[in-house]
């Protein structure tokens, strides 16, 4: 194959040069040739790695821009809507499915109730198999990872994926009675000083939280199903 692009003369050249060199046999001649089109100049050039774009970064910042916050218990628009203590799970998921162009210009209400009736929420809330499905149901592929770590957080968000998250409401503000509230949030993105951006649907301030590393583990780990 090296030889498939020489001419006529160039392989009659370097026929001779093997043969001069004291290759005799068959084989030896191949060997000899082939040493000297790896060596040749052309072959280099032909063959030199070609610079490709470097691999993007996605902007984590801009990430967490796309999605908007929603307030589980009186999130904006004039559907019908019900069990808005229990819709922390359908509300993470709409805001995340609103930053990927999903359901963007839909009633924030009408939105929040799909996924609420896809993921078979009830007053009890919405299990993570239900998340999984709900979020399917509407077009968007999803990944469970269980007990997850800083790192598989950091490599999700470094692949532009966004996370709706399992934890303890209480333990990611390391107060109140920590370990009795599973709650879920979407984590957006992470801030220049390395802070996670967090949309929590129940935080009454409806705007995004800027949480550490340990805040974050802490959420996760202070729940069960974290």
């Amino acid at each position: 194959d090296l030889g498939r692009e020489l001419s006529v003369q160039d392989a009659h050249t370097l026929l001779g040069q093997a043969i001069a060199g004291g290759a005799s046999d068959g084989q030896a001649v191949h060997d000899a040739i082939h040493q000297m089109i790896v060596e040749s100049p052309e072959y280099a050039a032909r063959n030199a790695p070609v610079d490709g774009p470097a691999p993007t970064t996605p902007d984590l910042e801009g990430m967490a821009a796309k999605s908007p916050v929603f307030y589980q218990y009186n999130p904006p628009g004039s559907a019908a809507y019900y069990n808005g203590s229990s819709n922390c799970g359908p509300t993470s998921a709409a805001e995340i499915a609103v930053a990927l162009g999903v359901g963007a210009n839909a009633d924030p209400r009408a939105l929040i109730m799909q996924f609420h009736d896809a993921m078979g929420t009830t007053e009890d809330g919405t299990s993570v198999s239900g998340i999984s499905s709900g979020l399917r149901a509407m077009g968007i592929n999803t990944e469970t990872v269980w007990s997850p770590s800083l790192a598989d957080v950091d490599s999700e968000l470094a692949q532009g994926r966004y996370m709706v998250a399992n934890g303890d409401y209480y333990g990611m503000r390391g107060s109140g009675p920590i370990g009795t509230a599973g709650h879920f949030v979407a984590v957006v993105g992470k801030d220049a000083s390395g802070n996670y951006i967090v949309n929590d649907p129940a935080d009454p301030s409806r705007a995004p939280l800027h949480i550490t590393g340990d805040q974050l583990m802490n959420f996760f780990r202070t729940h069960q199903g974290g």
